[in-house]
């Protein structure tokens, strides 16, 4: 693809390798025009489009395209890093757009020249920034040699999402290694997922049936789907969590919205279990809701499963949506006491007379605070009122 790396930068480049690469700490920012120079600008789309970045004011700024997506690399001075030690890298980016539903998508790489192609490493992406506020956010990373390294920052938004300004980049030394790789293992009870890494939300398998799905939102470290104009069917699977029959689990998390200003903005969830983690696989629905808060409220589910095995828990969003993103966060599943339906931490007569009632549709399924499914087929029935009685003769 033609490049178009604007001259002023290139010299600047040019006369970086020449001089002392900057050693940690170091900020590199863009105080002022000056400063900017001593950056790469790449434009990767310069035959489609005449934007890109551009010094702002203490700052770079890509001005937005109406009619084209970017597609632009902002690259920094050198900089000088020693191989298997672990460093912080903050980086300040903001969204300037008076449009909540515009969104801005970039990545954050590493790599030792100011060129597109010596960006190997991908440090962190966002495919659904929106903050209208300069604020830090934190990637670490460990060269594996000693050397010279730049940073990067490709902007790859689609058209007429608004401005974007790139403040700085502040690089030390950090006092905690790097992040573990993900584990390829199943997961074990408890469990326990908050999405403080992008590596952990790779985890988890992602199906749809538009262009949108779930992704990762570095700035709030949680699962995100930025909805659509059509109707939807998204799905986000956990890894394979290792379960065992006759048990009782309870599920908590945390889901809200970007936007409850009117209904268009609201998100059916629904919470499944199964054996895999496809859509075919998730035989047993647990939970459904409108959400319509655009606070991170917690729900609970309470689930047991029909023999030993490996599960994934899924997280759909089914039906009409807008634009606006609905949110999941702090996944956390944990054993609990098997036919203790009431919640008071005893297995007695009066969680049967609660299951009975909410059996013979009595009492709504929600007065259950436990795992009332006891053999797991996704069912309340007689046989799961056995269970319970069983539960009380065996102690």
């Amino acid at each position: 693809m033609y490049k178009r790396v604007f001259p002023l930068a290139l010299m600047a480049a040019m006369a970086i390798c020449a001089q002392a690469q900057e050693a940690v700490p170091v900020t590199l920012d863009i105080a002022d025009e000056a400063a900017f120079a001593s950056w790469t600008v790449i434009d990767q789309n310069a035959t489609e489009s005449p934007n890109s970045w551009a010094y702002g004011a203490a700052d770079a700024i890509y001005s937005e395209d109406k009619d084209h997506a970017a597609n632009d690399w902002l690259i920094s001075p050198a900089v000088q890093l020693e191989g298997g030690v672990t460093y912080a890298i903050d980086y300040y980016l903001v969204q300037k757009s008076f449009f909540f539903s515009d969104k801005q998508k970039y990545e954050i790489t590493v790599g030792m020249a100011p060129t597109v192609e010596a960006q190997v490493t991908q440090l962190a992406i966002d495919e659904s920034f929106s903050s209208k506020l300069y604020t830090k956010q934190t990637v670490k990373f460990t060269p594996s040699e000693s050397g010279t390294y730049y940073l990067g920052v490709h902007l790859f938004s689609d058209k007429y999402q608004g401005d974007c300004g790139f403040q700085k980049f502040v690089v030390s030394q950090s006092t905690e290694p790097a992040d573990d790789q993900p584990d390829d293992g199943p997961k074990t009870i408890p469990y326990s997922e908050d999405f403080s890494t992008r590596e952990a939300f790779d985890e988890f398998t992602t199906i749809t049936n538009v262009s949108r799905s779930w992704t990762y939102s570095s700035y709030n470290q949680c699962a995100e789907f930025w909805g659509a104009a059509s109707p939807v069917d998204v799905w986000l699977i956990t890894p394979d969590i290792d379960m065992q029959q006759g048990k009782a689990y309870k599920m908590t998390f945390r889901t809200g919205l970007e936007n409850a200003v009117n209904a268009a903005s609201y998100k059916h969830l629904y919470v499944s279990v199964g054996a895999g983690a496809s859509a075919q696989a998730q035989t047993v629905e647990l939970w459904d809701e409108l959400i319509q808060s655009a606070l991170m409220e917690r729900k609970t589910v309470y689930f047991s499963v029909p023999t030993d095995g490996l599960y994934n828990m899924g997280f759909r969003v089914q039906g009409e949506t807008s634009v606006y993103a609905i949110f999941v966060d702090e996944i956390d599943i944990v054993e609990t006491i098997a036919g203790d339906l009431n919640g008071d931490g005893a297995v007695d007569v009066s969680d049967v007379n609660l299951l009975i009632n909410v059996v013979l549709g009595k009492s709504p399924v929600s007065d259950l605070k436990g795992t009332a499914d006891l053999n797991g087929d996704g069912a309340h029935d007689v046989s799961d009122v056995n269970a319970v009685i069983n539960i009380i003769l065996r102690k």
